[in-house]
């Protein structure tokens, strides 16, 4: 997207143009944070913005809503991807060798009309930082990527980028022992909040992890937890020494931003902080019942704020305007509407009037 303040620059660029990877072009909108939503990305209880993030960065992005939700296996090569067996329904084949697919019905009820709040926060807030599987799934926008360019390597995608490495094990080991090997005989053992403890080839474990039945770990103590490392025999050089890294590719991979709360907010509602918590996020940003006709269904209701560039449409250069759209404090517990007029579900918030009124606050 060319915006007038975009502040992408052909220069960037390795060989200056716009013509050639990664196709800045000068002008462009650059925001780390802006992700283009799926429905499921709001919608499903458990969606997991890592997978998504992955998958997106890869370029694989018809694939990416289905790696978010869990509906297909995270392998994005066409002769290993298929549907997850744990959430789907296969019909009989037919002549033709085909097979209707449908959603269980467990899958089904995970779909909420109203987004779930932890499906905000994935973009929104952090949760916390208590180890390192909720750094990665709970404070990161994106998922760190590393480039590729060994053209023989499955896992690599359209763009070159693929998820490096990781053992959350290893960081916290003395550099005399290893960290657990995952692999088929354990793999359920080392699930932490829905990730593998351990995933991917390293330095360390080049000999005894294979990706099919071995999966990540066997990492030298203090090591970790994500190895940004870009052999040059990865891509078919002869290295100088052993361990010799590609800095061409190391400048190119992704390091991923900490959610950006300096323009989305969110970061107060934590858990037992206030008691609109209840109520989760969608209470004031769902069914707002705005007149606003530059909002649409799935937009949620926004406030007003000064400092916004994009719901006011000047970064991007449109008239649109979505701002002032959420409930306020007076649309539940005064008015019973909208700043709109229009009434809204005050969620049987009590009237703040008299407690105002003994405060001092109506003079």
């Amino acid at each position: 997207m060319i915006a007038p303040s975009g502040w992408g620059s052909v220069a960037m660029n390795q060989d200056g143009t716009a013509n050639t990877p990664p196709y800045i072009q000068n002008g462009q909108l650059m925001m780390p944070n802006v992700r283009e939503m799926d429905c499921l990305f709001c919608h499903f209880q458990g969606y997991n913005n890592v997978m998504s993030s992955v998958f997106a960065q890869m370029g694989i992005l018809n694939a990416a809503p289905m790696a978010g939700a869990g509906l297909m296996d995270s392998c994005p090569t066409v002769r290993h991807s298929g549907y997850n067996a744990a959430m789907v329904d296969l019909g009989p084949k037919d002549a033709n060798g085909m097979q209707t697919v449908s959603l269980k019905q467990s899958v089904v009820d995970n779909i909420k009309r109203l987004p779930p709040s932890a499906n905000c926060q994935q973009c929104h807030s952090p949760n916390n930082m208590k180890d390192l599987p909720d750094m990665m799934n709970g404070f990161l926008s994106s998922a760190p990527m590393i480039l590729n360019t060994n053209a023989n390597n499955p896992m690599v995608g359209p763009t070159g980028l693929i998820m490096p490495a990781y053992d959350f094990n290893s960081p916290w080991l003395p550099n005399t022992v290893k960290s657990p090997l995952v692999d088929a005989t354990n793999l359920y053992s080392y699930m932490v909040k829905g990730l593998l403890a351990a995933q991917g080839s390293t330095v360390y474990n080049r000999t005894t992890v294979n990706g099919m039945t071995s999966f990540g770990g066997d990492n030298q103590g203090g090591s970790g937890p994500i190895f940004y490392e870009a052999p040059v025999t990865d891509i078919g050089l002869t290295a100088d020494y052993p361990g010799q890294q590609n800095q061409n590719v190391l400048k190119k991979s992704v390091v991923p931003f900490p959610r950006a709360d300096w323009f989305k907010r969110g970061d107060a509602w934590q858990a037992g902080q206030d008691v609109h918590t209840m109520f989760g996020c969608a209470g004031c940003h769902m069914d707002t019942n705005s007149s606003n006709p530059d909002k649409n269904q799935c937009d949620p209701g926004r406030g007003f704020d000064g400092s916004g560039t994009i719901e006011d449409g000047s970064q991007i250069g449109t008239k649109i305007d979505t701002r002032n759209t959420v409930k306020r404090c007076e649309s539940c517990h005064v008015t019973g509407t909208n700043p709109d007029g229009n009434t809204v579900d005050n969620l049987n918030a009590p009237d703040a009037t008299a407690a105002h009124q003994r405060a001092g606050l109506t003079a």
